[in-house]
């Protein structure tokens, strides 16, 4: 259930273009750690890991956007509540 939550609130606040962004930087930061030699390729479970510990950092980004959204420009994200009267 904690996943799901972390999920949702990763979705609805970086939505699909920004999620893609931040895979498109972290698949950009796999790409160089290959590329400069620090990261190789002939350990497939290295790279498996590399890939579980940006998941997180995946969630751990969506979750704080919206703080870090209204701290850089002082606009504040609702979510659209519906009111029965």
């Amino acid at each position: 259930m904690g996943w799901a939550i972390y999920l949702r609130a990763t979705a609805r606040s970086l939505g699909l273009f920004g999620s893609l962004l931040v895979v498109a930087l972290f698949g950009s930061l796999i790409w160089a750690m290959i590329f400069y030699g620090w990261l190789s390729l002939d350990t497939p479970s290295v790279l498996g890991y590399v890939a579980l510990a940006l998941l997180p950092l995946l969630l751990a980004v969506g979750i704080s956007w919206s703080h870090i959204r209204r701290r850089i420009t002082g606009q504040i994200d609702v979510d659209d509540v519906e009111t029965d009267i």
